[in-house]
């Protein structure tokens, strides 16, 4: 059987050689549960100023999220 490695209209239906994908690295795995991990916090932050003010969001909660922003980048 022949197999094409690159895209060519005739090769329509041949079935092309491709290597898996590479399981992302030890270092990116741990990264990426690092970067879920804060932004699950973060919005957990969010939704509680958001039930203080009764789900309506004001001038006031948007200055309160954005100062909990600030805080939680300052903290690192």
């Amino acid at each position: 059987m022949t197999t094409v490695s690159t895209y060519s209209p005739l090769a329509r239906g041949i079935e092309t050689s491709r290597r898996p994908a590479a399981r992302p690295g030890f270092f990116a795995r741990i990264m990426k549960r690092l970067v879920a991990a804060r932004q699950a916090q973060a919005d957990r932050e969010v939704e509680a100023i958001l039930q203080r003010s009764g789900g309506r969001l004001t001038d006031d909660v948007e200055r309160q999220l954005c100062n909990a922003e600030v805080a939680r980048w300052m903290r690192g």
